[in-house]
């Protein structure tokens, strides 16, 4: 797992931001004194292998439900509904 550090608010960019307590997931969150935006400056980058992403695509062969194929591949439902979308547009269907 990588990661990496903002320096900035990422919804106005602003760099007057503030300790504000932690995340359910005990990391730092931080809040924006220029818009109010409450952030996390620690970004947990995490990179799916294609041994999963093959996965991902033979439990949808077998037609099992999203959160199955979530919850048997440990994946968030957001990506997964990402990743069919870009798997989506590569095979023109």
């Amino acid at each position: 797992m990588k990661g990496c550090m903002r320096n900035e608010c990422p919804q106005c960019g602003s760099v007057a931001f503030v300790k504000n307590g932690m995340t359910r997931h005990h990391a730092q969150n931080y809040l924006c004194r220029g818009c109010g935006r409450q952030f996390v400056r620690e970004l947990q980058i995490e990179h799916i292998s294609d041994r999963v992403k093959a996965l991902v695509l033979r439990l949808k062969e077998e037609q099992l439900s999203l959160e199955s194929i979530c919850r048997i591949c440990s994946v968030s439902r957001s990506w997964l509904v990402q990743f069919f979308k870009t798997q989506k547009s590569h095979t023109g269907t």
